[in-house]
């Protein structure tokens, strides 16, 4: 296979194998994560045709290693801020995701190791290298249960993990723009279960901040509907929308190109 690519613009596609998989993380571990889905993103780019014809097929049998600045996995507060304290929280977050684990289910086989196998900081070149662990890649270069389309400018700038998951499920649903999920598997596909075991707390701190975060900066949101078994909650319906005003100009522009191409080659059309 070819080398991976540098792919310059911020729209990528996420593996749906990371989009709805069940997990707690932190929103500095979950940059880390979107820095690995950009690289499988720019991986499966370099080798396009490949994964057009054998995508599923991809067998993953090294783990695989990474180096990159501090400064990759900092959104531009953290930037704007420059003090070591910041270096510092991104570094404390690769701690913890080597620390976590993963399970995997593949045909016949089961297989349990660490998110990330090792991350080694180098301080005096402000970088750190760290190890993806050959079934999380793997599993970020399996498209056959679809893909997510992301802007990663927004995803990084965003300060609750439960925000990007809302940002990231939205953008998975964006054609139906409508989702529905039980309670329960609500709570298990974001890890608060045990954080959060009443509805009302549930509500308050996941599902209503991760809205006002959404609805103040991100170009998609969403509205929601409890459901009742007798008199208990038993699931949620969601329905996503855009907010035009909080979309990048990027985006938009990469948008409108996309559906009128005519306007890339055709100046007196781009108005």
């Amino acid at each position: 296979m070819a080398r991976p690519l540098k792919v310059e613009n911020q729209m990528m596609q996420q593996s749906n194998y990371f989009t709805t998989a069940r997990y707690d993380y932190t929103a500095q571990e979950k940059r880390i994560l979107y820095r690995v889905a950009e690289k499988a993103y720019e991986y499966r780019m370099a080798n396009k045709e490949w994964f057009e014809q054998h995508d599923g097929e991809f067998v993953a049998n090294e783990h695989v290693s990474f180096t990159m600045p501090i400064t990759k996995f900092m959104n531009k507060e953290q930037l704007d801020n420059g003090s070591g304290e910041c270096y510092e929280q991104v570094v404390e977050a690769f701690k913890s995701l080597v620390d976590k684990r993963i399970s995997f289910r593949g045909k016949g086989c089961f297989s349990f190791g660490g998110i990330l196998n090792y991350a080694d900081q180098n301080k005096g070149e402000g970088t750190i290298s760290f190890m993806v662990h050959k079934f999380v890649w793997q599993s970020a270069l399996d498209f056959t249960k679809g893909f997510t389309k992301l802007d990663l400018v927004v995803a990084m700038e965003l300060k609750s993990a439960y925000s990007m998951r809302f940002f990231e499920i939205a953008k998975r649903w964006s054609d139906t723009k409508i989702w529905n999920i039980s309670v329960e598997n609500f709570k298990e596909m974001f890890g608060c279960k045990a954080k959060y075991p009443r509805l009302e707390s549930l509500k308050r701190c996941v599902i209503d901040n991760a809205k006002e975060e959404l609805d103040r900066v991100a170009p998609w949101s969403f509205s929601y509907e409890q459901h009742k078994v007798g008199r208990k909650v038993d699931s949620f319906t969601f329905y996503f929308y855009e907010i035009p005003k909080n979309k990048r100009e990027e985006a938009t522009h990469k948008e409108l190109l996309s559906k009128y191409p005519q306007a890339a080659i055709r100046p007196e059309t781009k108005d």
